[in-house]
């Protein structure tokens, strides 16, 4: 699957996610959600289109840094 493209094609793929008890997110690469998963719905209260600096009280700032160094290929 490619990025961002493909993965607003990728139905079948989300509603998996959606049926799975743990919290899903999917950023983009430029650290944007493009995707949460009910189970994060649920326990993250996030949404699509929140930056990735969001996270930092919700998952802790050693959590989005590491988020950060993954994306970058680190």
């Amino acid at each position: 699957m490619r990025p961002l493209q493909s993965w607003a094609n990728a139905q079948p793929l989300q509603q998996l996610f959606d049926h799975l008890s743990d919290a899903i997110l999917v950023f983009d690469r430029h650290g944007v959600l493009s995707f949460a998963n009910g189970a994060a719905l649920r326990l993250l209260a996030c949404e699509a289109g929140m930056p990735i600096a969001a996270f930092s009280s919700l998952l802790g700032e050693a959590s989005v840094d590491w988020l950060r160094r993954a994306m970058a290929g680190q």
